[in-house]
């Protein structure tokens, strides 16, 4: 799939951060004299410069971000080193990090097998880990996205014992006010059209005392796959599993309903509000919360069988995957000792249908799948779906 993209980029600002870009990321990198970034990160649970934290870590900034045109986490894959994922299109991903693994399982039943993954995601200090499904935060208005190389277990916990992947997002600037705008429209070869819009501003409230930051987005990217016409016949080796003097009946269907070009399409629509009260010279308080909703057609592999970026479906392929997380942090100082404090809740709900007509090859299982039981009498056209609803709450 090969993509051009066209972008238009409007910045409103006062200040000294008229640019979107340059205030996206002001406190993740300042350059030196000669000329090289330097990336602040928290890695260690601690600010410091990128070159001088002692374990393995890469770093993208905002504007690195946005200059790779990185919007989702299948786009950022392309520009981390020693990471890989295994899945099937936005939301439906697991992460490998030097490519340690646990066991695969298949998005529909790693949560109830316990599978979880090896690699940790985090939006700022929260962790929003799922079995086989990552989350895939839509990066608008990100200081930077820090990859940590495992074991991380003692600083993230739970997961993180082949790394951790974490999105830091901008917080409100107590000082100046700063708005941007951007949008884009992208041609995709032998597919759909994409466009995108999101825009973020940053109001001071109270000037050095107060802000207020508010993004939004609406990304629809159009697809590339075509679900060709075909039909389907269950194989007569597979009655061998429907018990004896059973006979699985063998109607032949097809997919006419269901043809459709370009039928893998996407969109991510949300937005993000955050909060910054500076309590004193050694106190503040942020609360951010964040919404987001990923919606996927189709199928983003294809069968080499039937055609280049071709496959046929008998049943439609959704996924509706939305969250919300509330966080919130306070940072502050004791005599000595920096004292920070974070919580979070996290609720996200996804619901999925996926095409099982294939199933019904599966076998001595055919049975399991198309026939009623008790016994064998009563089997259904080998036409399938799955729907799984999988909801993950944490605080």
């Amino acid at each position: 799939m090969n993509s051009t993209a066209v972008a238009v980029v409007a910045v409103l600002g006062a200040g000294a951060a008229p640019a979107m870009a340059q205030q996206a990321t002001a406190a993740a990198a300042e350059t030196r004299s000669d000329g090289i970034a330097d990336i602040v990160v928290t890695a260690t649970r601690r600010s410091q410069n990128l070159q001088d934290v002692p374990i393995a870590v890469t770093a993208l900034s905002g504007d690195t971000l946005r200059q790779l045109g990185v919007v989702n986490f299948d786009k950022l894959i392309e520009f981390l080193p020693n990471v890989r994922t295994g899945g099937r299109g936005p939301g439906q991903s697991q992460i490998y990090i030097r490519g340690l693994s646990t066991d695969t399982q298949s998005i529909l039943v790693a949560g109830s097998a316990g599978v979880n993954p090896n690699v940790a995601l985090y939006l700022d200090d929260a962790p929003v880990s799922a079995p086989a499904r990552n989350l895939d935060v839509y990066t608008a208005d990100l200081q930077r996205v820090e990859v940590l190389a495992g074991p991380q277990g003692t600083l993230f916990g739970a997961s993180a014992m082949g790394g951790a992947v974490r999105y830091i997002t901008n917080k409100p600037d107590l000082g100046e006010f700063h708005a941007g705008f951007k949008g884009s429209y992208a041609f995709t070869k032998g597919g759909d059209e994409s466009n995108s819009v999101e825009g973020f501003i940053n109001v001071p409230i109270i000037k050095d005392k107060l802000a207020v930051r508010l993004v939004l987005y609406n990304d629809s990217r159009g697809g590339y796959i075509d679900n060709v016409p075909g039909s389907f016949r269950m194989q007569s080796n597979n009655n061998n599993g429907l018990g004896v003097g059973s006979t699985a009946p063998r109607p032949t269907i097809t997919n006419s309903q269901f043809v459709e070009d370009n039928f893998n399409d996407a969109s991510y629509r949300g937005g993000r509000i955050s909060v910054k009260y500076q309590v004193n010279d050694d106190w503040s308080i942020n609360a951010q919360h964040m919404r987001q909703q990923l919606k996927v057609d189709g199928v983003f592999d294809y069968d080499p069988l039937v055609g280049d970026l071709k496959v046929q479906r008998y049943n439609p392929d959704k996924l509706d995957d939305k969250f919300d997380q509330t966080s919130w942090s306070v940072d502050g100082r004791l005599g000595m000792l920096d004292v920070i404090y974070t919580g979070a809740y996290l609720n996200r709900r996804a619901v999925q249908q996926v095409d099982y007509t294939a199933y019904s090859n599966a076998g001595p299982f055919a049975a399991y799948y198309i026939c009623k039981y008790p016994g064998y009498a009563s089997c259904a056209t080998p036409r399938m779906s799955f729907q799984g609803n999988n909801r993950n709450t944490r605080f």
